[in-house]
């Protein structure tokens, strides 16, 4: 299950209200947004490289949260691995 940018907002919205701050963790989606690709290459990004997988899911939806620290190491080993097609010789 994939929640919208109203839900989002609206849980943004009531946290901010009651005092704490932003959410700290952020979902598949939301990470794919902030990486500037889809959902579904994030996670075959993911399937091909398991070792980068957050701990944390969402129940029962399965979703992934990813904390700061978790995103930083993603940014990294997606900068480091090879992307596309190999070339023709």
């Amino acid at each position: 299950m994939r929640l919208s940018r109203g839900v989002i907002y609206c849980y943004q919205l009531i946290t901010k209200a009651i005092g704490q701050d932003e959410m700290s963790e952020k979902t598949t989606s939301q990470v794919a947004d902030l990486l500037g690709i889809s959902r579904p290459s994030l996670i075959t990004f993911l399937s091909r490289h398991p070792e980068v997988r957050p701990e944390k899911r969402i129940q029962p939806s399965g979703d992934l949260l990813w904390t700061d620290e978790e995103i930083a190491r993603l940014k990294e080993a997606k900068a480091k691995a090879r992307g596309g097609r190999p070339k023709k010789q």
